[in-house]
């Protein structure tokens, strides 16, 4: 009996801590992660890089150096600090609707993200771990995603 609790324990406190390592403790939601520079990140492709035009990028995140971090795209952000709280995408609210897609805010850290993408297709995300310069510039981000919702 001792036996059994003992190796519950450990288990339990295994899952946990690999968790936490793989950054999902707390967010919730089956996806991707990746962590984010600051240049175009496309959905489809499930990876940043140069493609041929800026409107060709579902997101980038950008080097703002004013505390939070700045987002160009079409997306809303929500009140949501859990990727399965989030199943539908919101009718409305998205910055960029009118804008070409390429819009850009600051977004708070830790609360899901619905992207509105010009093919039609939705995602939702959340931000987390934002990393800094020695001047408080975006540099990155981890960002753990579903596409498509």
């Amino acid at each position: 009996m001792t036996t059994r609790r003992i190796v519950t324990v450990f288990f339990g406190l295994t899952v946990a801590a690999l968790a936490m390592a793989c950054g999902t403790e707390g967010s919730g939601g089956n996806g991707n992660t990746v962590t984010l520079g600051t240049s175009c990140f496309m959905f489809e492709a499930g990876k940043e890089g140069d493609f041929p035009t800026s409107g060709d990028c579902d997101l980038i995140l950008e080097p703002w150096c004013n505390g939070r971090p700045g987002l160009c795209g079409n997306w809303v952000q929500t009140a949501e600090t859990s990727l399965d709280a989030v199943a539908t995408p919101p009718a409305s609210g998205y910055i960029s609707d009118a804008a070409g897609f390429q819009d850009c805010q600051e977004i708070d850290s830790g609360k899901v993200i619905v992207f509105k993408l010009s093919n039609g297709k939705y995602a939702k995300g959340i931000f987390s771990a934002v990393s800094k310069d020695g001047n408080g510039c975006v540099t990155g981000a981890k960002f753990q995603y579903v596409y498509p919702m």
